[in-house]
């Protein structure tokens, strides 16, 4: 068969966000950005149209579902019946309603080529030993939810050779008509609820999917413009898994309302992998509301009320997206159970995201790319992993973890807001050649382990990062071994921890004046610097640095400890003034400000263990 690929007309600034497009994407572009001008191996070009979308209201033809058998109304030469299946045979518009017992439709239209546009006027379709509606051949297929309807497909346990209760080996669209009223819930009792062997554009809909296996999935490519989708089940919710290659299997989500659970009865971490939003390729994420919770069958739902524990960015000293407090981990192993997971790279431009993950929040075989989005993560492992590099430029990311915050071979802080409460490292640059970055932003990170650890250098430009650490064998600040060094050549760092190590936290070299000390005795009581720089609830610490171009070099400088604290928090919920408007009298430690740095990197641990 020639092989066939849906291109759309819209997104037209999201293709130039993939990288290494050899082939048509979803929109027919290739890696120059022409329209459809390197078809390569995938054949002819099928482009989405707005007219795919608008179909025949007078005079329409009918396929009436009557419990037990099937009537139909214009349609006499386009539809042929066998009993209790209706198969279309020609392009063209039809309605399907009524309620039909162990049966199925059908669309057969090969030698027509054309258009087939199926139209869900309140139907409820069950089928016991096939998909209740499979699309085996034509041009193109849309599947149109009337308005103000409700429409209902069910398959049986072990009932189908065919994959999902709606089942297609073509290029699929589904459109939520113009009001988007009208509802479509899928019941998938045997083992997917949506799949399409090739690509599947999702217009528009509200969709929900109940499945033992995956919800929606497009071979090729999933493409969702706007819809409202649910799913609760055994499998992973949206995904594309073709892995051809560039080109393939890639998702590309514009806009929506998505609420995802995904619930593994895998017996042991190791197999537990069911992921909400999953390519074999590329993710690109533009927008929508996300509200995601992956976790095992034998245990609770992951919630962040549950997550109350010593050092947790509980009320009071808290986050400000309500990020729970640190439990106890569990494994150091999961091969899934991922909210957004790709094995290319992930771009997030956009959004909100409420993500409970029993894996990681993001996760990227290649890169994670974030920015005008708002996410609240609370994971079982680490909030973001990237084999390659993350980067945040703006917008807000909070995360709460067992073990690290954000891991990556290179993270570049840019810009945005940061929060991460973590059983282990907050950030941790690890893999060949890492390093970490800090240009911008507001970075929050209270951590057990290392606050920021790299195996590589550490280089601080910019913005404002505070650190609350805790816990021996560990660092509020850490890079490599060696020859790596933390270097401070702008911004604000103001970092408190234990003082076993704290070598490690005083910059090998900076052009802002430093002061610290690690004779602050054992506290979690507030900090501060003068009237520069207060927090009210740090973990326990012994030990802290101040870098700021506040300070003048030479000058003596006081850390006030357990001080009460007045003002205007910097960001709100976190308990970080800057400046405070008065500190209250409390143990005062005098120190003198200096641009001599340390050896960081020589004789501390290595970095990133």
């Amino acid at each position: 068969m020639n092989r066939k690929v849906f291109t759309l007309t819209l997104l037209t600034a999201t293709l130039s966000i993939f990288s290494g497009c050899k082939d048509v994407w979803e929109k027919g572009f290739s890696s120059d950005g022409t329209l459809g001008s390197d078809s390569g191996s995938l054949g002819s070009v099928i482009s989405e149209q707005e007219t795919d979308y608008i179909y025949n209201t007078s005079n329409p033809s009918y396929i009436h579902c009557k419990s037990t058998s099937i009537t139909l109304e214009n349609c006499d030469t386009m539809v042929s019946v066998s009993g209790q299946s209706a198969t279309i045979v020609s392009g063209g518009t039809y309605y399907i309603d009524g309620k039909l017992e162990n049966g199925q439709i059908i669309v057969d239209a090969q030698a027509d080529n054309a258009l087939v546009q199926l139209v869900l006027d309140g139907v409820d379709l069950t089928c016991q030993n096939s998909a209740p509606l499979f699309i085996k051949n034509c041009q193109k297929a849309v599947l149109i939810i009337k308005d103000d309807t409700e429409n209902v497909l069910t398959d049986y346990e072990n009932s189908s050779e065919e994959e999902g209760v709606i089942y297609s080996k073509e290029d699929f669209a589904i459109f939520g008509d113009s009001k988007n009223t009208g509802t479509l819930t899928v019941n998938a009792k045997n083992k997917d609820g949506i799949k399409a062997k090739d690509g599947l554009v999702i217009k528009s809909g509200n969709i929900t999917v109940n499945s033992v296996d995956d919800g929606i999935i497009g071979k090729d490519f999933l493409v969702i413009h706007d819809a409202v989708i649910s799913y609760k089940g055994m499998g992973d919710a949206l995904k594309s898994t073709n892995s051809n290659g560039s080109g393939y299997g890639y998702v590309v989500i514009e806009d929506g309302n998505f609420n995802l659970e995904c619930i593994s009865e895998a017996s042991n971490n190791d197999t537990a992998k069911n992921d909400a939003i999953k390519a074999e390729t590329d993710i690109n994420i533009l927008g929508g509301v996300f509200t995601i919770n992956t976790h095992r069958a034998s245990s609770s739902a992951l919630s962040k009320q549950y997550w109350a524990g010593p050092g947790g960015m509980t009320p009071g000293g808290g986050s400000p997206f309500g990020g729970g407090g640190m439990g106890e981990a569990t494994s150091n192993k999961l091969a899934g159970m991922h909210g957004v997971t790709c094995g290319g790279n992930l771009t997030i431009s956009g959004g909100s995201f409420d993500i409970n993950a029993y894996g990681k929040g993001f996760k990227a075989d290649g890169n994670v790319n974030y920015e005008n989005a708002t996410a609240v993560i609370v994971s079982e492992r680490q909030g973001v992993g990237a084999d390659g590099d993350f980067t945040i430029k703006s917008g807000k990311l909070d995360i709460t973890s067992f073990w690290e915050g954000i891991e990556a071979t290179n993270i570049y802080i840019a810009g945005g807001q940061t929060y991460i409460d973590a059983k282990d490292d907050g950030l941790n640059a690890s893999n060949t050649n890492p390093s970490l970055n800090i240009s911008d932003g507001f970075l929050f990170v209270k951590s057990s382990g290392d606050g920021i650890d790299s195996n590589g250098n550490i280089k601080v430009s910019g913005g404002v990062s505070v650190i609350s650490q805790t816990g021996g064998g560990n660092s509020p600040i850490d890079c490599g071994d060696g020859a790596y060094t933390f270097t401070v050549s702008g911004g604000t760092v103001f970092a408190m921890g234990s003082s076993d190590m704290f070598s490690e936290s005083i910059p090998s070299s900076t052009s802002n004046p430093m002061i610290y000390s690690q004779s602050l005795g054992n506290s979690s009581s507030s900090l501060a610097v003068e009237n520069i720089i207060a927090i009210k609830n740090p973990q326990t610490y012994g030990a802290a640095i101040f870098i700021s171009d506040q300070l003048t070099n030479g000058s003596k400088y006081s850390f006030i400890v357990g001080g009460t604290i007045t003002g205007q928090e910097y960001q709100t919920g976190t308990g970080i003034y800057f400046p405070p408007s008065t500190v209250e009298p409390g143990n005062e430690i005098s120190v003198t400000a200096t641009t001599q740095g340390g050896n960081s990197g020589q004789g501390g641990r290595f970095g990133g263990i």
